[in-house]
């Protein structure tokens, strides 16, 4: 029962280190998808290496 209890907290332990490491790769995900939060994206020229460059060309467009 105590062994069982051990092997509860540990797989806990690992789904929490698991809940960390998926939340910072959201965050660092979400930071380079979003450029238009990012101040580089006033640099035309680099918006250009992101993927997704269709959403520059309307603006290129006007």
């Amino acid at each position: 029962y105590i062994s069982y209890l051990s092997k509860l907290r540990e797989q806990a332990k690992i789904a929490e280190l698991d809940d960390i490491l998926e939340s910072s790769a959201f965050l660092r995900d979400s930071s380079i998808h979003s450029p238009e939060s990012m101040p580089r994206s006033s640099h035309p020229e680099e918006q250009g290496g992101l993927p997704s460059p269709e959403q520059n060309e309307p603006s290129s467009a006007q």
